[in-house]
């Protein structure tokens, strides 16, 4: 019984589906588009089947039907005719389809693909919508048979179908002939939607340059993910870092010098809105939603950043002129540094930090130092050694991080092209 039920419910499905109806006029759409090309043919054939057709003019009407097929053609080729198929067929056909690339738009695989599925259109919309225009009124005419004897204006509708009109079961014969075909009528119209709403997805998805671009598009948002990630792990973890040591050292000496208290403690507030600062630039970049590089610190900052290690000793040794380090490079060289002093505090041994950083006109390299504990090493696969790595990668850099006898050392040279002279 529920194997019926479910048989019978498959069949009228299309007959009460909305969908059916709105691929319906999508079909019919296509039909009248249609039109003219059926008109501009039965010219040309008309005027070739004339008797008094000479060879010049034979000539002219082919040459004249050879130009009406190119620009007819030609223009299913303009990038905007694909995508107002996208749009007509997401209304109409139900299809969920992706919007085109703008820069695919203007390939000859996306344009070939919208003329094919315009012209399959065309010649699904011409033939079905012929046929059911013809089959509505003749359906409905036999439907009205049986009534034909008790209403005036059917029995004048249904003149042609008078003698069948007269026997009762030929009438209703006819009858039920008549919504059979009119229930024809609407199937082949799911039929057509259906298989035009199977061709979209094939002839206007996305294409190969699509599928490229959406790579790209892919690719650069994780880029930035992972720009936002170094950014906010270096910012922030300096900045927790430094908070806790300067609270630690103020804590110890608060009794003895409360001075230097007064110090760290104002470090600490100093450090703290920096690091809100910064946070509230990478919270504002995932908020728009957009792709562009944080402003950040540069190495003209590193004073800065090596005071904020208040409990810490770091000797810094500095050659060159720094302000000359181009802003990209500066930006993440003092990332790596912030990094590395961070490391330092955290996995060291407490004594003396040394700092090393050297411009040249075309490279900076930078160098952290610091004695680390007796059987405790550090390996590389750390999150801040890999986006120290990340970073020295992207410029085309170099870098080095391991340990030598009892300290452990960072090394990094980061390259840029030399101005022209």
């Amino acid at each position: 019984m529920r194997v019926a039920v479910r048989a019978l419910r498959r069949a009228v499905g299309p007959l009460v589906r909305s969908s059916t109806y709105a691929r319906g006029v999508y079909v019919f759409f296509g039909g009248v588009v249609c039109i003219p090309y059926a008109a501009l043919a039965v010219i040309f054939v008309i005027g070739l089947r004339r008797d008094d057709a000479t060879a010049g003019g034979i000539a002219l009407i082919l040459a004249l039907a050879l130009v009406a097929v190119a620009g007819g053609g030609a223009v299913t080729l303009l990038p905007g005719v694909r995508t107002l198929e996208i749009v007509t067929v997401r209304a109409l056909l139900g299809v969920k389809l992706p919007d085109p690339d703008p820069a695919s738009r203007q390939t000859w695989e996306a344009r070939t693909r919208g003329s094919v599925f315009y012209f399959l259109t065309l010649a699904v919309g011409g033939c079905v919508s012929s046929l059911v225009i013809m089959s509505i009124p003749l359906g409905v005419t036999m439907l009205l048979v049986p009534f034909s004897g008790s209403h005036a204006v059917t029995l004048t509708l249904t003149r042609r179908f008078a003698p069948a009109a007269h026997s009762t079961p030929a009438a209703i014969l006819m009858g039920c002939a008549g919504a059979a075909l009119l229930c024809a009528a609407v199937y082949l119209l799911a039929g057509a939607g259906a298989l035009l709403a199977r061709a979209a997805p094939i002839l206007l998805g996305p294409t190969q340059a699509d599928h490229v671009a959406a790579l790209r598009r892919q690719e650069r948002k994780l880029a930035a993910g992972n720009r936002l990630a170094r950014e906010l792990h270096d910012s922030i973890g300096h900045a927790l870092t430094a908070m806790t040591m300067q609270a630690g050292a103020a804590g110890r000496v608060l009794d003895d010098d409360p001075e230097f208290a007064r110090r760290a403690l104002h470090l600490i507030e100093e450090t703290g809105r920096s690091a809100l600062g910064e946070l509230d630039e990478a919270l504002g970049m995932l908020r728009r939603g957009v792709d562009e590089e944080l402003s950040g610190s540069t190495l003209a900052g590193l004073d800065r950043l090596t005071a904020g290690y208040a409990g810490a000793q770091v000797l810094s040794t500095v050659t060159g002129d720094l302000n000359a380090v181009p802003p990209l490079v500066s930006r993440e060289a003092f990332r790596v540094l912030q990094e590395a002093l961070t490391n330092a505090v955290r996995h060291g041994d407490g004594g003396p930090i040394d700092l090393v950083v050297r411009a040249t006109p075309s490279t900076v390299r930078l160098e952290v130092t610091n004695g680390v504990t007796a059987g405790r090493g550090r390996g590389t696969s750390g999150r801040g050694l890999i986006g120290m790595r990340e970073r020295v990668l992207m410029l085309g850099g170099e870098l080095r991080a391991g340990a030598s006898s009892d300290r452990w050392s960072v090394c990094a040279t980061l390259p840029w092209p030399e101005p022209a002279p």
